[in-house]
C-alpha cells in the first residue's frame, strides 16, 4: 500500500504539471493564433512560441512547487472531492497571482495580460479534469484490491463495532481483523478474526503486513497502548484512535499548551471565534435585506390569510427554546385552524414520527386550504426572518425546539440547545418529515460537530432548490 500511495502522489505531481503546461500553451494559442483565425488580427507580442514554451516550462515548475508548499501532495487519505478541488483552486490561483506580483516588482515586460487570464481559466479546467481522471483510476485500482490500506482494529467494544460497520464497505480499507483489550478475548468479532490481546500486536503486524491501526474505545492509559504507538512509529504504520474513555465526544477539539504542557479542549461545536462572528453578521444583514425585499409578499400573504378567516390571527407565535435554553416566540404565518392546539390532543395517536417526541401527521385536518400551499412552498416560515433579525434564530441551524420536547431530550441531544436554532438545517435538506427522531438527532448533531461557514452555504443553497422544486422537507 505504501508503494501504491507513493505512486499516486507522484502521478498527481506529473498530471498537475502536464495540465498546467497545457493550459499555458492553450492560452497562448487562443491569443496568438485563434484570434487571427476569427479575423481579430494577430496581436503584437514580445515573445515567440519557442520563447514562450521555455517560459511556460519555468512557470509550470514554479506553480507545481507553490502547490507542493500548499500541501497538495501529502501522503494522506483522500479528502472529499470538493475539499480537494477548493484547495487546488486556491493553490493554483495564489501561484499565478504571485507570478504577476513578481512581474510587477521586477518590471518584466510581460507579453499579454490576456494570456495570463486565459492560462488561469484553462489551467483550472485542465487541472480539474486531471484530478478527476486520477480519482477514477485510483477507484478502479481500489476496486481490484490494489492500494488498499490493510487495517487492524484495536478493541472489541461497541465503538469498534460501529467503526467496522462504518468502513467495512470503504474501498480504501481492507480490514484484516481485531485485537482485544479485554481479558477474555473472543475468537471472532463482527465476523472477523480476533488475533488475541494487545500483547499480540507486534506478532500480528509482522505476520499480516498491517498499514493502518485504529484504536477504538479502549483505555488510552495502558502501557500496552504506549508500546503499540511506539511500534507503529518504528514500523511506519499509521496509528489513529477513536477515544471513548469517559463517553466524552472528542469530535471537535482544540489543542493548545498550558505552561508548556499539551492540553486538549473539548468543544461543543466548531461554531465559535471569527466563524461565529461572521455567521452572526451575515444572519443580520441577510435578514434585514430579505425583510425589505419580501415586504410586498409578506403583506399579500397576510391579507390572504385574513380573508380566509377574518377572526383568526394572521401569525402563529409559539414558544421555542433558543440558544442556551433561553425561550423566545417563534413567528410563522398561521397555516392551521385557530383551535389547532386543542385538536392536537385528539390526534396524538395518529403521530407518524415514531421513536421520539415530535408530532407529525399526514393530511393533518387542522391545516387550512391556503395553509397547505404555504407549507408546501415553505412560505409559512418567512416571518421567522424577524426572529433572525432579533438574534433569536439563524438562517441555518438545528430545528427550533418545543419546551416539552427539550424535557425529553437525552444528554447528548441537549447539546443542540447550545446554538441558535435555524430557519433551515442539515436535517431539513435530508428529508426531515421522513426521518425518525433518532435519525434527525444524528443529523443535527453531525451539523453541530462539523459546522463550517461553507456547510451553511451548502445547506442554504440546497434549501432554495427544495423550495423551488416544491419538495419541502
Amino acid at each position: 500500500m505504501k508503494q501504491t500511495q507513493s505512486m499516486i502522489v507522484f502521478a498527481r505531481i506529473l498530471v498537475d504539471g502536464a495540465m498546467i503546461w497545457l493550459g499555458l500553451i492553450l492560452a497562448y494559442f487562443i491569443r496568438m493564433v485563434w484570434f487571427e483565425a476569427f479575423g481579430l488580427g494577430a496581436p503584437a507580442t514580445l515573445i515567440s512560441l519557442e520563447g514562450f514554451i521555455e517560459f511556460s516550462i519555468k512557470m509550470t515548475v514554479f506553480l507545481v512547487l507553490m502547490m507542493a508548499l500548499n500541501r497538495q501532495y501529502r501522503f494522506e487519505k483522500n479528502h472529499k472531492w470538493f475539499r480537494e478541488w477548493a484547495t487546488l483552486f486556491w493553490s493554483f490561483s495564489a501561484g499565478l497571482a504571485l507570478i504577476l506580483v513578481i512581474f510587477f516588482f521586477t518590471k518584466y515586460q510581460f507579453f499579454s495580460r490576456f494570456i495570463m487570464g486565459m492560462a488561469w481559466v484553462c489551467g483550472l479546467v485542465l487541472l480539474t479534469f486531471g484530478r478527476i481522471l486520477l480519482r477514477v483510476l485510483q477507484h478502479q485500482l481500489l476496486q481490484r484490491n490494489i492500494g488498499r490500506s490493510r487495517l487492524l482494529i484495536l478493541g472489541t467494544s461497541t465503538l469498534a463495532h460501529d467503526l467496522h460497520d462504518t468502513i467495512k464497505d470503504d474501498v480504501h480499507f481492507e480490514i484484516i481483523g481485531f485485537l482485544s483489550g479485554k481479558k477474555n478475548a473472543p475468537k471472532q468479532f463482527c465476523n472477523q478474526k480476533v488475533y488475541g490481546g494487545f500483547s499480540q500486536f507486534e506478532k500480528t503486524v509482522e505476520k499480516h503486513t498491517v498499514d493502518h491501526v485504529i484504536l477504538a474505545g479502549e483505555s488510552l492509559h495502558l502501557k500496552s497502548i504506549q508500546k503499540i504507538v511506539q511500534l507503529c512509529h518504528i514500523k511506519g504504520i499509521t496509528f489513529e484512535f477513536l477515544p471513548d474513555p469517559v463517553n466524552v465526544d472528542l469530535t471537535s477539539v482544540e489543542v493548545s499548551t498550558l505552561r508548556g504542557q499539551p492540553i486538549i479542549t473539548v468543544l461543543n461545536t466548531r461554531m465559535m471565534g471569527w466563524g461565529l462572528v461572521i455567521k452572526s453578521i451575515t444572519d443580520f444583514v441577510l435578514a434585514f435585506v430579505a425583510l425589505i425585499l419580501l415586504l410586498p409578499v409578506l403583506v399579500l400573504i397576510a391579507l390572504r390569510i385574513k380573508c380566509e378567516d377574518p377572526k383568526a390571527p394572521v401569525f402563529y407565535a409559539a414558544s421555542r427554546v433558543g440558544k442556551n435554553g433561553k425561550p423566545f416566540r417563534c413567528v410563522k404565518f398561521r397555516s392551521m385552524v385557530a383551535n389547532a392546539e386543542e385538536l392536537k390532543k385528539e390526534l396524538l395517536k395518529k403521530n407518524t414520527r415514531k421513536g421520539g417526541v415530535f408530532f407529525k401527521m399526514e393530511d393533518d385536518p387542522r391545516v387550512t386550504k391556503f395553509g397547505k400551499f404555504l407549507r408546501k412552498s415553505s412560505l409559512d416560515e418567512l416571518p421567522q426572518i424577524w426572529n433572525v433579525l432579533k438574534g433569536e434564530m439563524s438562517w441555518v441551524g438545528p430545528r427550533p425546539h418545543l419546551p416539552e420536547e427539550v424535557t425529553q431530550y437525552t444528554d447528548e441531544d441537549r447539546r443542540l440547545i447550545g446554538v441558535k436554532p435555524g430557519l433551515t438545517g442539515f436535517a431539513q435538506i435530508n428529508g426531515l418529515s421522513h426521518l425518525s427522531f433518532e435519525e434527525e438527532m444524528k443529523l443535527e448533531l453531525y451539523y453541530l460537530k462539523n459546522w463550517s461557514l461553507w456547510l451553511d452555504i451548502i445547506i442554504f443553497i440546497k434549501t432554495i432548490g427544495i423550495v423551488i422544486r416544491g419538495k419541502n422537507s
